[in-house]
């Protein structure tokens, strides 16, 4: 049932992400990265890229899969920068659809292969792949220890788990901040977060020997902040067509749950209840 909604929900919203994230241009659906020398969202989402890669020393010639490949944006940028042969998992059909698409249109079909499975059970070889890479795609995953063990298990010795995700921090919280998660957390459709601190106890624990955490919050606030800006539109629009029938609501590309999520998101950010962070855990 979660696995259906996430779905449904990439698939109700597949317009808004085209007209407000860039998604045709950048074939993109995560946060953006925003430095000094930033100009524009698309810009932010390629530097996030590259700063994820940068930050995990991401080899050449690796064999990659991409837990939650999106619509091919993260498999198309290693491929072309990093020469990878990439296969990118996923469970909407309508994502991998638009993915082999921009797969196509960059000439890259002979690098990248995609799959319509889940991440947990992909039935893939064990100590099959140099790189796993994973961008919010593992706040999704209800049972977080079994992502990191299934992740284990797919990569060959020395080989790396690459995460840029959402974060709990160890901050004190009140009812209301709690609630405020909460709504975040139903729009979003995160079934619970891992706090920083126990991350990397929980990688240890799974096998990992090695592990590096970097806090980029501040580099991704200015896309938090966009979010919470069209949360707020789309919380307005939605309270004025609300008397609609559910019939028609459900054909809408948004529903209000994400509306108040994307203004919920920012806010959590801004207080400290969460951190936006760039992980690598290896074998």
């Amino acid at each position: 049932m979660h696995l259906d909604s996430i779905q449904k929900s990439y698939e109700q919203a597949g317009l808004l992400y085209d007209l407000f994230w860039a998604k045709r241009k950048s074939a993109s659906l995560h946060f953006g990265y925003w430095d000094d020398g930033t100009k524009n969202l698309q810009d932010a989402l390629k530097l996030h890229k590259q700063q994820l890669a940068d930050f995990a020393e991401m080899s050449r010639n690796a064999k990659v899969l991409d837990m939650g490949c999106g619509v091919g944006g993260a498999a198309i940028f290693l491929a072309n920068n990093f020469n990878s042969q990439v296969t990118g998992v996923n469970i909407s059909s309508s994502q991998l659809k638009e993915a082999e698409n921009n797969v196509q249109k960059a000439g890259l079909q002979n690098q990248i292969l995609f799959l319509e499975v889940d991440y947990l059970n992909t039935k893939l070889p064990s100590e099959n792949f140099d790189v796993l890479w994973a961008v919010e795609s593992f706040f999704h995953c209800e049972d977080k220890i079994a992502f990191l063990k299934e992740a284990y298990r797919l990569l060959k010795p020395d080989g790396k788990l690459i995460l840029a995700d959402y974060f709990l921090t160890g901050l004190s919280k009140s009812k209301q901040d709690m609630q405020v998660l909460a709504t975040w957390f139903e729009g979003f459709h995160i079934p619970n977060l891992l706090n920083i601190e126990n991350l990397e106890v929980e990688t240890k624990k799974v096998g990992f020997c090695s592990y590096e955490y970097k806090d980029i919050s501040r580099a991704v606030m200015p896309s938090s902040k966009r979010l919470y800006q069209l949360g707020k539109l789309g919380t307005l629009s939605g309270q004025l067509i609300k008397w609609l029938p559910n019939s028609i609501l459900d054909k809408l590309p948004f529903n209000l749950a994400h509306t108040k999520a994307t203004v919920a998101q920012y806010k959590a950010l801004k207080k400290g209840l969460w951190q936006y962070g760039f992980c690598w855990m290896g074998k």
